[in-house]
């Protein structure tokens, strides 16, 4: 089984297992367990093709106590595909990726509308894997490089009735130290960034 059908199952597993949590978890009193599956876009932090990125699925799962949120969050990056040369050869290069880390915010509820919205903070692993032509054969080796990662962003969930609920977030996802190589061969860093949007649907108890 490839990487992608098991991180598309990973995420259709995590909210069947959500929906399939008995109600006893209300004993947690005022904690709110949080499971939902996300799904979205991200525009290219590179600025060349192809897109790093581009859409994404996934889910995440957390705590809420009284407005505090702390949580996980796995994505699957799709990337994209384009059609490059090593100077010697002409191919296609492809990228994919994925991510894994916490989230961090406060929530704040509207009183009379089921509305809460929730700045917060993403920080973890951002790994891509890199194969084709062009990207083995410039400064940079094909296979699987891990970077860290920083997101802020704002998320917005709707209730719908008591447990279920529908969302959005925005955020900027922003890697602050990715390896460059220089014409002379020297090596250095550089910060990319961009813009990612996603849906979410979920379950809280």
């Amino acid at each position: 089984m490839n990487r992608r059908c098991i991180f598309l199952c990973t995420a259709a597993a995590t909210v069947v297992a959500g929906l399939s949590i008995s109600r006893p978890a209300h004993a947690l009193g005022p904690v709110d367990l949080e499971i939902a599956a996300r799904a979205g876009y991200a525009s290219n932090p590179t600025g060349y093709a192809p897109n790093i990125l581009g859409a994404s699925l996934g889910a995440r799962a957390g705590v809420s106590f009284l407005g505090f949120y702390g949580g996980l969050t796995f994505l699957y990056d799709f990337g994209g595909t384009t059609v490059g040369t090593d100077g010697e050869q002409t191919g296609p290069q492809t990228v994919r990726s994925n991510q894994f880390g916490v989230e961090l915010g406060y929530g704040w509820k509207l009183r009379y509308f089921p509305l809460t919205i929730r700045p917060q903070l993403g920080l973890g692993d951002y790994t891509y894997t890199t194969s084709g032509v062009g990207f083995c054969g410039v400064g940079t080796s094909c296979g699987s490089q891990g970077l860290f990662y920083v997101e802020p962003g704002v998320t917005a969930l709707i209730g719908l009735g008591r447990h279920f609920f529908i969302g959005a977030d925005v955020s900027l996802f922003i890697l602050p130290n990715v390896p460059t190589v220089g014409a002379d061969g020297s090596s250095g860093s550089t910060v990319d960034a961009a813009v990612a949007i996603h849906g979410q649907v979920g379950v809280k108890f």
